[in-house]
């Protein structure tokens, strides 16, 4: 090989690898969403907050959620408290036992706190526990469009007896009535005399 093209070749291997340090160091801030495990009531509905540790301004976020259907059916996802006015949230439920969400922002999302909430019917009965999966998780810094590394915990969602009429309700009542059959029976004493 002649000089010209060692130097050539040594530049093109130097560019490579200051490309793949750059791509590296932008990305080397991971992006943390979790999901925190939760107990919801058999026939009634339960709201999973996912949170987010955003390193970096993130522009664009997509991930899927797994879960059993026999146990739980979308009922819809809302903006979190970490999703600034101009954020966009978009989700599908297709198929059975899947949900899809997408979030772009202008502003850029950074910081602590709940990124969205998922909102789900408990269509399983007590005892039923289904995990809560993340797969498909990707984000993109919100300037250069980089992909930004994810660490994606998941949970589970538990179901529990429904707590039905509370007892309170029953021991008041039996309260009520004992105080009427005592009422009555001192008025029929005072009519007596």
């Amino acid at each position: 090989m002649t000089i010209r093209v060692r130097r050539l070749a040594a530049v093109g291997a130097a560019v490579a690898m200051i490309m793949l340090v750059a791509t590296t160091a932008a990305s080397a801030a991971a992006l943390r969403v979790s999901i925190a495990s939760q107990e919801a009531e058999a026939g009634g509905s339960v709201d999973v907050p996912l949170t987010a540790e955003v390193p970096d301004a993130v522009g664009a976020l997509q991930f899927d959620i797994t879960f059993d259907p026999s146990v739980l059916s979308v009922e819809g996802v809302e903006a979190g408290s970490l999703l600034g006015g101009n954020a966009l949230v978009e989700f599908g439920a297709e198929p059975a036992g899947t949900v899809a969400v997408a979030i772009a922002s202008l502003d850029g999302v950074s910081g602590s706190g709940e990124l969205v909430v998922l909102s789900f019917n408990v269509v399983g009965a007590a005892g039923d526990t289904t995990a809560l999966e993340f797969s498909d998780a990707r984000a993109w810094e919100g300037e250069n469009h980089l992909e930004v590394l994810v660490d994606a915990q998941g949970g589970d969602v538990s179901v529990a007896e429904s707590a039905g009429f509370p007892i309170i309700y029953v021991i008041a009542a039996l309260v009520a009535v004992l105080l009427a059959i005592v009422a009555a029976a001192m008025l029929r004493r005072r009519g007596r005399s």
